[in-house]
């Protein structure tokens, strides 16, 4: 019942989704009452979906009728011998490799490639128990689900999404985790989630159709994050996979002499940890979300460095692992030893603090923002002639990985102890 009604104000509405969407007041502000008054409404959806999936388990069942038909996968010429209750797999020589249910498993055992249409209409729109459950055994409404889709469950639920936005959501995460064969979700990666992304474009969909489907689930492992459900550090498949026009060469303008002149003189005003955040931005040119990440060091050659991940501006391709050796401008303010996460909070809250301390320090013009102080520390390395290759490795716009090697870790220390602190 929760699901169909939410107040606003002090009415309560009830809305549901589908063919025939009803978003109406119930011109109540009494819970009890708003539910009597909902039950109209909610029953009327109900019998809508119950509809739609008696059709679609119709066309369900025809769809394995015992036969022998070719299959696309992993190799040509393997073949599928269908029975009333067992799909058998077998390669060109006549092998078997697998077995199967048989009007359980996904449209993509049967005729070849994976149906975009097909695969998403069976997990909108599939009655509970269609998928990997004995239908006989398997309570009426009982859907398996495992520990990893609670990730989306969680945030689905906080967000109160509901109807087909909350289908369309657990259709593409159903099918990422077929993609995956299941496999734990904490080591699913960025290339698991480009494959996602691959699917879809290979079956004609936009760059922004695709990235409305991952939307969500890029939110929920975020939200999954924030609330230690995963790892601080886990790369979030769904960040950065879609590829986009553009870059992070946003219209901004670098904070000039006078600009960090302001800052130093009403720095005591911001909190501790807020100082701290503003001086490694402003003496490594990280992004923020980059600032984030620090959550240990590690040394080499006696230099104290940290490694962080770029995304921003690399949609579409491989985010990139990058050392940031500490600045010496910075070091007397970092702890002897990082060994848990140096900022807490979130980016955005972060973001909309420092960015008003900036307008307090009589910084106004629109193009000068937090990450003005990333364009200032590559200009200054700019004018300072530093080479491109390893102006490309401190601010993570380099196409290759590092070499694992101290020289390297050492020149990008001689320069980045070039960009001044306050």
């Amino acid at each position: 019942m929760s699901r169909y009604i939410f107040k606003r104000g002090d009415t309560y509405y009830v809305k549901t989704q589908g063919a025939k969407r009803v978003e109406r007041s119930l011109h109540t502000s009494d819970r009890a009452q708003a539910e009597l008054l909902a039950l109209p409404y909610i029953q009327s959806h109900k019998n809508e979906q119950a509809q739609a999936r008696l059709q679609f388990v119709t066309e369900w069942q025809r769809r394995f009728e015992p036969r022998l038909v070719p299959y696309a996968g992993e190799h040509d010429g393997e073949q599928i011998v269908a029975g009333a209750h067992e799909l058998s797999i077998y390669d060109a020589a006549g092998k078997l490799l697998r077995t199967e249910p048989n009007g359980r498993a996904l449209p993509s055992l049967v005729g070849g490639p994976m149906n975009l249409h097909s695969l998403t209409r069976a997990v909108l729109d599939a009655p509970a128990g269609t998928f990997g459950e004995d239908d006989e055994a398997a309570p009426a409404r009982h859907v398996g689900k495992s520990g990893d889709d609670a990730i989306l469950d969680a945030y689905l639920n906080l967000k109160n999404v509901i109807g087909y936005p909350r289908r369309e959501a657990e259709a593409t995460w159903s099918l990422f985790r077929q993609l995956t064969n299941g496999k734990p979700f904490r080591q699913c990666t960025w290339e698991d989630g480009r494959a996602l992304v691959t699917y879809y474009q290979a079956q004609g969909l936009k760059v922004a159709s695709v990235h409305k489907r991952l939307v969500r689930l890029n939110a929920a492992v975020n939200f999954a994050i924030k609330t230690g459900k995963l790892p601080r550090d886990f790369a979030n498949p769904f960040a950065a996979v879609v590829a986009k026009e553009g870059d992070d060469s946003t219209e901004r303008v670098a904070l000039d002499v006078d600009d960090l002149k302001a800052c130093a003189a009403n720095l005591h005003k911001l909190s501790a940890d807020d100082q701290l955040l503003f001086r490694t931005l402003c003496t490594t040119g990280m992004r923020l979300n980059e600032a984030f990440q620090i959550a240990g060091e590690k040394t080499l050659s006696g230099i104290r460095f940290c490694e962080v991940v770029s995304r921003k501006g690399r949609e579409g391709k491989k985010p990139l692992m990058r050392r940031v050796p500490f600045p010496a401008h910075l070091l007397p303010y970092l702890p002897a030893k990082i060994g848990a996460p140096l900022f807490s909070g979130t980016t955005n809250d972060a973001s909309h603090r420092l960015n008003a301390f900036l307008r307090d320090c009589g910084i106004t013009a629109e193009e000068k923002t937090l990450h003005s102080l990333r364009h200032r520390a590559i200009g200054l390395l700019d004018e300072a002639e530093c080479p491109d290759n390893v102006s490309r490795r401190l601010f993570g716009h380099a196409q290759d990985e590092h070499e694992k090697y101290s020289k390297v870790i050492v020149v990008l220390k001689k320069w980045i102890d070039k960009i001044d602190g306050i």
